[in-house]
């Protein structure tokens, strides 16, 4: 959109249009890789030897609303 007015609000939000928006498609992640999700790695038919360094971690980033500075 190149209107200058234009104000992004919860109001004005469904009317943005993505140039993009014709090639987006749910994902199927949970059903074409669900095989592969364990706890343990596979750890087989490697390529080479596979050195595990480290774990994924869940690190929460979001602020804490009542902490968070107030924004208008």
């Amino acid at each position: 959109m190149k209107d200058e007015d234009f104000e992004l609000s919860d109001k004005t939000f469904t009317s943005v249009k993505l140039p993009n928006a014709g090639a987006f498609c749910d994902g199927d992640r949970e059903s074409a890789e669900k095989a592969f999700w364990g706890k343990e790695p596979c750890m087989k038919n490697c390529k080479s030897k596979v050195n595990i360094t480290g774990r994924f971690a869940v690190l929460d980033v979001s602020p804490d609303t009542r902490s968070a500075p107030k924004v208008d």
